[in-house]
């Protein structure tokens, strides 16, 4: 049975959004960036998260990204591949090339990593269940290895319907359309898959243990979905500044969709 407590019930109490800035910001959260030879270990958490960025080199070739995304409240980590990134033209490196702590204080906690010359600001934010991530560029992403096999969009039954697929979720695999996309900007906008300027998506396994990603849709340039073995998740390309935000659930597709339409309400692009 999909659980639709935990960070639902957070959200439903309002706590996606800062609070008064009474306890010390040294009490709410923690982040930490340090070198180990030619790798990197950097940790953003709050009572709500972990994400940790560690080498991973479970398909071949090393890569830097999000290797933990915990859901505290349940223990558990939601995936093992999320925010890999290339550097600028190379689709081929995912190495952190330098990082650092850039921002504590009593509402955010922020890190810089760079990824050769692309750069983004990951935070976590106090009283969030929710991983921001600011991006100094756009290029190339890939956000996998998500609990589950279900995917969820917002606006999804409709884009079905617009695009005339005999599937709901086409996956790059099969082929659907031009190079296997589920969402290309030049086919007219994202339409229906737009809610208040956002992209809203989600992976999820049949107990409701998963992850959530939220875009905006001006950024994107397509989407396409990936799945094989344990690493299904989202392959994306975006364009210019702009934020994202990563979130676990317990709840599957309703609560990612609740978070992320509180979001898309709430969080600037």
């Amino acid at each position: 049975m999909i659980r639709t407590r935990g960070v639902m019930a957070i959200l439903l109490a309002g706590a996606l959004l800062p609070s008064c800035g009474c306890t010390p910001a040294r009490d709410w959260g923690r982040v930490a960036a340090a070198r180990h030879g030619q790798n990197w270990d950097v940790v953003l958490e709050n009572e709500y998260l972990l994400a940790r960025y560690t080498p991973d080199d479970a398909d071949g070739t090393v890569k830097d990204r999000i290797t933990e995304f915990r859901l505290k409240s349940r223990d558990r980590s939601v995936a093992n591949a999320l925010d890999g990134r290339n550097a600028t033209d190379n689709t081929a490196v995912f190495r952190v090339t330098k990082a650092g702590v850039e921002r504590q204080d009593a509402e955010r906690k922020t890190v810089r990593l760079a990824f050769d010359k692309r750069v983004e600001h990951v935070s976590i934010l106090r009283y969030s269940p929710v991983l921001e991530i600011g991006y100094d560029q756009g290029g190339h992403n890939l956000d996998c290895g998500i609990a589950g096999t279900n995917y969820v969009f917002y606006g999804q039954d409709a884009w079905q319907q617009l695009r005339g697929w005999d599937r709901k979720h086409p996956k790059f695999q099969d082929q659907y359309d031009p190079t296997g996309s589920y969402y290309r900007s030049e086919w007219g906008g994202p339409g229906p898959l737009a809610c208040n300027g956002w992209m809203i998506m989600g992976v999820y396994d049949d107990a409701g243990y998963g992850a959530g990603m939220l875009l905006p849709a001006a950024a994107v340039k397509w989407i396409k979905l990936v799945g094989w073995g344990d690493r299904w998740g989202f392959e994306r390309w975006t364009a210019g500044p702009h934020k994202a935000y990563l979130f676990p659930v317990s709840g599957g597709a309703v609560e990612i969709l609740a978070i992320g339409k509180v979001l898309a309400e709430t969080m600037p692009k």
